[in-house]
């Protein structure tokens, strides 16, 4: 993955920083219109033209290389050739179908108002799934910039000082290079990704700095949809046992209703428990890796708390912007940072 521009312009700052030469003047102006430029393309880039960044690269005028934009299509669509994924397609496209053209069309009809009001519903909530899904699948969760170098001041903190802010610089033994606080190397994706949730089979891509939002948004449209799903099953049930179908019919439907509660279920869980991490500002390997610190901090008679968790609310911004209107769009990411610092407890208090 080629380093954005920003990133680019951070590492070439700190190596300047290391050997001692200040940047002068006509490179800081070749820096601030890089920086402007990429600022224009940034804002030109919304909403319609989102998918066309994911499937070529975020701003890839800047880096000018067509055929670098078709490779990178071709990298991304290959995600989907997944049988994971590709069971995922189907499995929504099933409880869609059933929903709708069985369980709402014998429940109350779809041409009736009732029936409509609830197939629309049905139909967004799906609909917003399925726009979680495949930006989940086709976003870049974050790679490490090459060339990354930890920033000076960060390298030369004392070691007391270190302990403090709970920020490590560390280098990737299978990368040979550093890598930023809260990143891993994944094993299926061979490389190091930012603030690195976890690696999902289901989207076939790893959930990192820049797809954590819309993976928490696929969570909880999926968990939404499968509940008014299940809502829907259980009260045509509740009509065909009034008015005596046949066996068969109460079976298929019996069967059917309790998979997809058992769905729901299960979605919910994995729903709660990303809210849970949301709210701590932590990720699923922080959490298990906290929970050995913990275990040596009440050893040594100390307490320990995660140091990257900076208060409910402020969590909840870091990952769903500041805009509340724009917390349940999945491609309202302007608010997500380079991946490469975060704030603290020590810098918010």
């Amino acid at each position: 993955m080629y380093p954005t521009l920003t990133s680019q312009v951070r590492t070439k700052s700190n190596v300047e920083s290391q050997s001692g030469d200040q940047p002068n003047s006509s490179m800081k102006n070749e820096i601030r219109s890089s920086l402007d430029q990429g600022q224009k393309v940034d804002e030109f880039s919304k909403s319609t033209k989102y998918f066309i960044n994911l499937a070529f690269g975020p701003n890839s005028k800047i880096r000018g290389c067509d055929d670098y934009w078709k490779n990178y299509s071709k990298m991304k669509l290959k995600r989907f050739v997944s049988i994971p994924v590709l069971s995922v397609i189907t499995l929504v496209g099933f409880v869609y179908y059933t929903t709708l053209f069985v369980f709402i069309e014998d429940w109350i009809g779809l041409q009736s108002s009732a029936g409509f009001l609830n197939s629309l519903i049905f139909t967004a909530l799906a609909s917003m799934c399925v726009f979680s899904f495949l930006v989940c699948v086709l976003a870049d969760p974050g790679g490490v910039p090459s060339g990354f170098l930890p920033d000076v001041e960060d390298s030369y903190a004392s070691d007391q000082e270190t302990k403090r802010n709970g920020v490590v610089p560390k280098k990737c033994d299978k990368c040979s290079a550093y890598k930023p606080p809260r990143a891993h190397h994944c094993r299926v994706c061979r490389r190091c990704v930012l603030r690195m949730d976890h690696h999902c089979t289901w989207i076939n891509n790893c959930v990192g700095q820049r797809n954590y939002k819309p993976f928490l948004l696929l969570v909880f449209y999926a968990t939404a949809a499968t509940t008014y799903s299940a809502a829907i099953i259980i009260s045509c049930i509740i009509k065909d046992w009034d008015t005596g179908a046949s066996s068969t019919s109460k079976t298929f439907r019996i069967g059917i209703g309790l998979w997809i509660t058992a769905l729901s279920l299960t979605l919910g869980s994995l729903l709660i428990w990303n809210i849970y991490l949301a709210s701590h500002n932590m990720t699923t390997i922080e959490y298990h890796e906290g929970k050995r610190a913990a275990w040596l901090a009440r050893k040594s008679g100390l307490s320990y708390h995660h140091p990257y968790d900076v208060g409910f609310y402020k969590n909840a911004t870091l990952v769903l912007g500041s805009n509340m209107l724009k917390w349940l769009w999945p491609t309202a990411t302007s608010h997500i940072k380079d991946g490469l610092s975060f704030p603290t407890i020590r810098e918010s208090s």
